[in-house]
């Protein structure tokens, strides 16, 4: 006996939205089936990863920034990060005034709850939002452990 399988349905809302309409089911299996799928990542992801490397330099400042050297190597990665971020924002923000507008991103938690399209399949939202923010939150996590358990040592 071959087991029933219901394909689903969509609709192209956008060049880069889904809307899935149907349900899917492999024999007694049933799969997550998003109701939002996008090849870009939400702004807010980006938002979330400035602000954890924004933590990670202001603990690095509050926790280091008591010797002359220290301070000159702090003032270059803090160079260095304005650098990182600012010329992406820069030139998204140039790209908003020259006219080139993209199709509203929805909420943050609307990316969450759908799918996000890479080449190798699909990942759910929170698993894109784990896999950008992963290394800069432990990397703060990390640092500001130090941090601590150095100021506690000395």
């Amino acid at each position: 006996m071959t087991p029933a399988t219901t394909i689903p349905a969509f609709s192209l809302a956008s060049a880069d939205v889904a809307h899935w309409t149907g349900t899917a089911k492999a024999g007694s299996t049933a799969h997550r089936v998003a109701a939002y799928a996008t090849d870009r990542m939400h702004p807010g992801v980006f938002g979330l990863a400035i602000g954890s490397y924004g933590a990670m330099m202001l603990s690095l400042w509050l926790l280091f920034g008591t010797d002359t050297q220290t301070v000159l190597s702090l003032l270059v990665c803090t160079a260095y990060f304005g650098m990182y971020f600012g010329v992406p924002l820069a030139m998204y923000r140039l790209a908003r005034k020259s006219g080139l507008r993209e199709a509203s991103a929805g909420s943050l938690g609307r990316f969450l709850r759908g799918d996000f399209e890479t080449i190798t399949g699909n990942l759910s939202g929170w698993s894109a939002l784990s896999q950008v923010l992963v290394i800069p939150v432990s990397l703060t996590v990390g640092l500001i452990a130090m941090g601590v358990i150095m100021k506690l040592a000395a």
